[in-house]
């Protein structure tokens, strides 16, 4: 990977998702499909529909305003 130069912003916010990976609950999870949606783990487990898809149910909060990707690389 190439080298970058982040800006001291970017590294901030680098910083900020590592102290919250840290402490993140194993109670939940992130799935990600161009928004950040938390979903609670039910019983440990990622509840998804008959279709495969998680359980909209069990999402807690969607983050929209973070640029993301939940396509495959």
């Amino acid at each position: 990977m190439n080298e970058l130069k982040l800006t001291k912003q970017e590294r901030a916010a680098i910083k900020l998702l590592r102290k919250l990976e840290a402490i993140w609950p194993e109670t939940l999870w992130l799935f990600v499909d161009g928004n950040i949606h938390v979903v609670r783990l039910v019983s440990r487990e990622r509840v998804v529909t008959s279709s495969g898809g998680y359980d909209p149910e069990c999402v807690i909060e969607t983050i929209t305003d973070i640029p993301c990707d939940g396509g495959a690389w």
